[in-house]
């Protein structure tokens, strides 16, 4: 059973729909970013910002370190999801479970756009993620759903 929702904060399209089911489903949604991300405004009492310093991975050590059987994590990042597998349930923003059979095939895809990005500007290949929110939303709360029959 999900008991919190950990969030990989930093510049995350889906944070509103993971706020608004946190609610929903009575769960504590603890969003993790660096100090550049920082934001005044107010929060639902069930959600509550860890602020870090500014810096590579600290965020993602953070999380790793925090996290528990019984966390939901959502994050993009590939290379921590992979680490995150064998500890929690990790979400892409865009509401695909990571799971073993997939994480493989993400991280040779990640390897393979970096390796793109890397040519001279004039051969350069973007793909641009359309995220739908309301695709996301709709899997996260049938995840949730699932978890709490698991319970009952």
């Amino acid at each position: 059973m999900i008991k919190r929702i950990l969030v990989d904060g930093d510049a995350c399209p889906v944070l509103v729909q993971i706020i608004k089911l946190t609610e929903e489903f009575k769960l504590p949604c603890i969003v993790f970013a660096s100090f550049d991300h920082y934001s005044s405004r107010p929060l639902p009492k069930h959600v509550r910002y860890q602020y870090l310093s500014p810096g590579p991975d600290v965020v993602d050590f953070a999380i790793f370190k925090a996290s528990s059987a019984e966390d939901l994590v959502v994050t993009q990042d590939y290379g921590l999801a992979s680490l995150l597998l064998a500890k929690c349930y990790v979400m892409h923003q865009t509401g695909q479970l990571y799971s073993p059979e997939n994480i493989e095939i993400l991280l040779n895809q990640r390897h393979h756009h970096q390796v793109l990005r890397r040519l001279p500007k004039g051969k350069r290949i973007y793909t641009k993620v359309n995220y739908n929110l309301d695709q996301f939303e709709m899997k996260l709360r049938q995840f949730l759903r699932q978890e709490q029959i698991k319970v009952e």
